[in-house]
């Protein structure tokens, strides 16, 4: 019956639909295995008898040179606001679902920081802004003022179904069908690698918990200062690489 299950998800929804619900009851079973009284009540796991679909990793890059292509892409968008959502997404390196979720009051443009009190980590995180990622963001804060005065999101929308603004839910779009969302995320980490970045500070400005002993002594609000300038280089070098005539 889960083999059957596993086959009729795949036809109808897709491969890694019915991978992920067949992995999704294994664990319930296995957790009930754990709890149930009596041992013999309960069959082993059903799913020891399914085999999953392949997928394909998704962890891709958008490549050097094909990053100005991307850059004339975005500037080509008719709506200010995506342009520099997908603009920040790239220069911090923000999983997609964390940047469209920014409010504007976590913006400390002063201080050269965006302060989210809690990450996918389950920790607080202050993104270090480089002076171009400042402009950005003040860009931002103006465009979203004028289009949706007293929005508390920084990137806000108007819901088809109910009119009411909310926090934008969509980061793929038409122009850049597989360009944008976590492929920036993983564009950021490469060029840091390229760029020579200190793999400790590379993980600490995409809140990627430090493995180690250095995870538990290290702490990086007493870094910032030194993150604030490894963004400088961070934005600097996408730069090079988004406009090299320049």
């Amino acid at each position: 019956m889960a083999r059957e299950e596993h086959r009729r998800i795949t036809r109808d929804h897709g491969g890694p639909s019915a991978n992920k619900t067949l992995r999704d009851f294994r664990a319930a079973y296995n957790f009930a295995l754990k709890v149930v009284d009596d041992p013999d009540a309960l069959p082993v796991n059903p799913v020891a008898a399914v085999t999953f679909n392949k997928e394909r990793s998704s962890n891709r890059v958008i490549m050097p040179e094909d990053l100005p292509d991307w850059w004339a892409k975005v500037q080509a968008l008719p709506n200010p606001l995506r342009r520099d959502m997908h603009t920040l997404g790239l220069l911090s390196g923000l999983r997609p679902g964390t940047l469209v979720s920014l409010r504007r009051d976590w913006v400390r443009t002063a201080d050269r920081a965006i302060s989210i009190p809690r990450m996918k980590s389950g920790r607080s995180f202050d993104l270090p802004l480089s002076g171009r990622m400042v402009e950005v963001v003040e860009r931002i804060l103006v465009t979203g003022a004028v289009l949706f005065p007293k929005s508390e999101w920084l990137f806000p929308t108007r819901s088809s179904k109910t009119g009411e603004v909310i926090a934008t839910q969509v980061w793929k779009e038409k122009a850049l069908p597989s360009d944008t969302g976590h492929i920036l995320r993983h564009t950021y980490r490469t060029v840091a690698q390229r760029e020579g970045i200190d793999r400790v500070n590379a993980r600490l400005l995409l809140d990627h918990t430090v493995p180690g002993i250095d995870g538990v002594y290290i702490h990086e609000r007493a870094l910032f200062d030194t993150l604030l300038a490894e963004q400088e280089r961070m934005t600097a070098a996408i730069f090079a690489l988004l406009e090299p005539e320049q």
